[in-house]
């Protein structure tokens, strides 16, 4: 039984996902007990203008709540230049203005944050970042083994223990694809 879902809010144009709007209320129909979005970039348009658009027409679909979670995709390496400095600003800058679009639209209340990697592309995209900007923010990590136990994770960046671990990629499922995820 699925409990947790993870939506692509934001897809690797910088663009909406214009299904959220139906998807968020069936999900929400079959009493999923939480629902968080993951946020595919494109490195040639401004971090905050999309992080931005993307709360925005999610508030606008009422898909959001001052509860609700993100996490930046930061593993596609075409879609991340080789300037690692740069990606890393770039992550920073995301998570900033999404701190700060969720407070003007809820109050004061900031939006959580996480990062969904492997521990090969962190490096190659961030130079093995270990700030401590990163270390305050929930790691989702992926290794495709097959076996959803965490057991297995090995510290990297700065994470010394993962909130999630997407163990298996796209199986068909119900005329889609999904990734399998333990937390």
């Amino acid at each position: 039984m699925c409990e947790y879902v993870i939506f692509e809010a934001q897809r690797s144009n910088g663009k909406y996902n214009k299904y959220i709007k139906d998807w968020y209320p069936e999900a929400k129909g079959v009493v999923m007990s939480r629902i968080d979005y993951y946020i595919s970039i494109d490195q040639k348009i401004d971090a905050a203008q999309q992080i931005q658009a993307t709360i925005n027409s999610l508030h606008i679909d009422r898909a959001l709540t001052a509860n609700t979670f993100f996490w930046i995709d930061v593993q596609n390496g075409q879609h991340w230049g080789s300037n690692t400095a740069a990606n890393v600003q770039f992550i920073e800058d995301m998570v900033n203005a999404g701190n700060t679009a969720m407070a003007g639209l809820f109050s004061g209340a900031g939006a959580n944050f996480g990062i969904q990697t492997s521990k090969s592309m962190w490096k190659r995209i961030t130079g093995d970042n270990r700030d401590a900007f990163f270390g305050g923010l929930r790691l989702w990590y992926v290794d495709w083994t097959g076996n959803g136990d965490m057991s297995d994770f090995k510290r990297f960046g700065p994470w010394y223990q993962p909130s999630l671990k997407q163990y298996q990629g796209n199986v068909g499922m119900c005329f889609t694809h999904v990734n399998y995820d333990s937390y």
